[in-house]
C-alpha cells in the first residue's frame, strides 16, 4: 500500500496484498468483497483480477496483450535469458512483485508455483530491469544450511565497519538481492523447523 493517493489504488492494493496467497477463484471472491466495501468496481467484470491502475485516469483500467515484442530464432538461442512475452497474466503479476524490488520499499518475497510455470524466467526478467544490482543465486538442496548463506554473502560482499558494527556491502554494485532457489528442499529438523528458513527470517 505504499503511495497509495486514492480509494482505487487503496482497492487495487488490498487485493494484490492480501490475494496474494490464496488460489484465483478465492482472490475473485475476496476482490468482490473489497470493491463492494470501497465502492469501487472493476472495469471488466468478466475477470476482475486483470485490472491495474491509470495514473493519468486516476482509475482502474483492464490489462491488454503487449503486442509490440517482436521476436526473432536468434531470442530463443540462451535458455538462461528467453525473452518474456507480456500477455495479461505476465503484466499483472509484474505489478505484483516489482514494486518490492523497488530501491524506496524492497521487502523479502516469496514466488511460489509448480514446476517449470515460469517462477526464474520472470524474475530473470524483473532483475534485468534494476540498475546497479547485483543478483547472488543460492540453488538449495536437502543439505543447504544458514553456514551456506553466509558464504554467498561473503562472495558477493564486503565486510565494512561502521557505527552500527559490521555490516555488508556488495562488491561491485549499490544492490544485491539474495535469491534463494528451492527454499522448500532443506531439511528438517528434529523439531520440524527448517533452519535455513529460521536463519533468514531474523
Amino acid at each position: 500500500l505504499h503511495g497509495v493517493q486514492n480509494k482505487a489504488l487503496f482497492a487495487l492494493g488490498l487485493i494484490r496484498g492480501l490475494g496474494g496467497n490464496v488460489n484465483e477463484k478465492t482472490k475473485e471472491a475476496f476482490a468482490n468483497e473489497i470493491f463492494n466495501l470501497t465502492g469501487e468496481h472493476s472495469p471488466d467484470s468478466n475477470d476482475i483480477l486483470s485490472i491495474k491502475y491509470d495514473e493519468r485516469s486516476n482509475s482502474l483500467t483492464t490489462y491488454k496483450n503487449d503486442d509490440k515484442t517482436e521476436l526473432s530464432v536468434d531470442n530463443f538461442n540462451n535458455m538462461y535469458d528467453l525473452p518474456v512475452i507480456r500477455t495479461i497474466d505476465i503484466q499483472r503479476y509484474l505489478d505484483s512483485f516489482l514494486p518490492w524490488l523497488n530501491n524506496k520499499h524492497r521487502q523479502p518475497f516469496l514466488v511460489v508455483g509448480p514446476d517449470g510455470c515460469g517462477k526464474g524466467t520472470l524474475l530473470r526478467y524483473c532483475f534485468r530491469q534494476l540498475r546497479s544490482t547485483q543478483v547472488a543465486i543460492l540453488h538449495c538442496s536437502a543439505q543447504t544450511s544458514p553456514i551456506h548463506v553466509i558464504q554467498k554473502l561473503n562472495q558477493s560482499c564486503i565486510q565494512v565497519s561502521s557505527t552500527n558494527g559490521r555490516t555488508y556491502r556488495p562488491k561491485d554494485c549499490e544492490n544485491l538481492i539474495l535469491y534463494v532457489k528451492d527454499i522448500n528442499l532443506p531439511k528438517l529438523d528434529k523439531w520440524g523447523t527448517s533452519q535455513l528458513i529460521e536463519f533468514l527470517q531474523q
